[in-house]
């Protein structure tokens, strides 16, 4: 965490910050970058944030995220294109740009400086980390792979639904085993 010169943060916020983003690299190896800065002159926030970007993280696996103390202004930076190789940032540009809007929405703009970069890196870490969660576990439908069908083969199910073709009374409507039954008995 940059601490932008004489702002000076509380150390024990500024201690469990680090904390979260170290623990959030080491478990995932995604990076968040947290610059607080009390002005910014020659740039904006988002602009000063993808600069940094591109100079910290140029393989795009994690964020930058500035804020501006006075203004209470915050600047996100993260890679906005996938790789064409598809070697790419390990959260996809969709998922990053959902993720990063679910939670300014729900962090608290009016707290306090310090409590809110505090809450916005909580939730920010525990997002992505629950991202990385979700999507390490193989679902167990990969692999499976449907047998094309074989040339010559009998059909094994009629055209129409279970209760028959329309205007069928629900009086002569079969099970679906007995109506396949029946048809191949008469079209054998």
């Amino acid at each position: 965490m940059d601490d932008g010169g004489p702002c000076q943060p509380n150390p024990s916020i500024a201690k469990n910050i680090e904390d979260k983003m170290a623990e959030l690299q080491e478990r995932r190896g995604f990076r968040i970058h947290l610059v607080v800065k009390p002005v910014i002159i020659t740039s904006t926030p988002p602009d000063l944030a993808e600069s940094l970007r591109l100079a910290w993280l140029p393989d795009g696996n994690g964020i930058v995220v500035v804020y501006e103390s006075d203004t209470r202004s915050l600047g996100i930076g993260r890679r906005m294109t996938e790789d064409p190789a598809g070697e790419g940032p390990r959260v996809p540009t969709h998922v990053s740009a959902v993720i990063i809007k679910e939670v300014l929405a729900a962090t608290d703009k009016p707290l306090p400086t310090e409590a809110y970069l505090e809450v916005l890196t909580a939730n920010l870490t525990a997002a992505f980390d629950d991202y990385f969660r979700r999507h390490a576990r193989p679902l167990r439908h990969r692999g499976r792979r449907a047998r094309p069908p074989q040339v010559g083969a009998r059909r094994t199910h009629l055209p129409f639904p279970p209760c028959g073709p329309p205007g069928t009374p629900a009086s002569a409507v079969r099970s679906r085993g007995e109506q396949y039954q029946v048809s191949q008995r008469w079209s054998g």
